[in-house]
Parts: C-alpha cells; sequence; structure tokens
C-alpha cells in the first residue's frame, strides 16, 4: 500500500508542477484533506526521496525517521525528532502555517558555519489522508563569499 500511495504521490507532484496548460480557465482541484479540517498534530514518520542539488555542494541521501507537527492558532510547528543530522539543532525546528490551499508550509533559516553562511529550509505538506502525506522540501546554503547551493527531495509522511 506504501509503494502504491508513493507512486501516486510522485505523480501527483509531477501532475502539479506541469500545471494546467491545455485548460488554464480551470481551476485546479486539491486532492486530499485539508489541514485544517482534521487533527494534524502529532508524531509522523517520515521517508525522504528523489534528492537533488544544484551547485558544488555533495547531493543529499534518503533519510527516514520521526517528526513532531504542532498547531495552534494560525501557527504551524514541526520538528524532526530522528533520522536527520541538524548542524546547528534549529535547523530541525521549523515553523508556519496552513497556506490558504490547505497545505501545511513551514521554514527556518540559521547561520551554519563559523564564516557566516546562512542556511534556509522550507516543507511543504499535504494530506491524502489523516494517516498520509507528502510533499516537497528545499533547502539552500549561502556563503558571504557568494558560494551557494540548493537541495530539493520529496517527502512522505505516515502515522
Amino acid at each position: 500500500m506504501k509503494s502504491f500511495a508513493l507512486a501516486f504521490i510522485v505523480l501527483f507532484i509531477a501532475a502539479l508542477s506541469l500545471g494546467a496548460k491545455a485548460q488554464d480557465g480551470i481551476p485546479p482541484v486539491s486532492l486530499g484533506i485539508p489541514a485544517d479540517k482534521f487533527d494534524f498534530t502529532g508524531t509522523w514518520n517520515y521517508s525522504t526521496s528523489n534528492h537533488n542539488v544544484s551547485g558544488r555542494c555533495p547531493n543529499g541521501k534518503p533519510m527516514s525517521g520521526t517528526m513532531q507537527i504542532t498547531h495552534s492558532g494560525a501557527a504551524v510547528g514541526l520538528m524532526i525528532s530522528s533520522g536527520a543530522t541538524c548542524n546547528p539543532g534549529s535547523m530541525c525546528i521549523f515553523d508556519g502555517a496552513i497556506d490558504s490551499g490547505g497545505q501545511v508550509t513551514v521554514s527556518n533559516t540559521d547561520t551554519v558555519d563559523e564564516e557566516g553562511g546562512e542556511a534556509t529550509n522550507a516543507m511543504r505538506l499535504f494530506f491524502l489522508s489523516e494517516e498520509l502525506g507528502a510533499g516537497l522540501a528545499a533547502s539552500g546554503y549561502v556563503h558571504p563569499d557568494g558560494f551557494e547551493c540548493q537541495w530539493s527531495h520529496y517527502i512522505q509522511i505516515w502515522r
């Protein structure tokens, strides 16, 4: 079941990236459950795939572990609990909100080295059910001298 769901998610994300070329006048229909329609807080398992990099940095590797999601008022928090190395630790702590499409969008930014290099991470999650979701994650690093890299990957979540 998980492999079918992952295949569906990859196809769904690919379709989102193509846009509505031939029928621009028809509004897109959101699949799944908007995050504001159920309690998505708590512990989620995650795994990542399809890692890509641009720039002269090493590519990311698939990860799996757990994350915690909190929701209070308009604010959403996400913390990677296991499966990823976050240096500094603040890079595992995300803040955000539910966007107008019902998806959870979170991000973080911090100085990550002694040379003043800054990293930013962002993640957008959507839910196919109250037990399964997916999304896209992107990261970037900029050194004060102008050197930079960008990474991206898919993420699948379940509980």
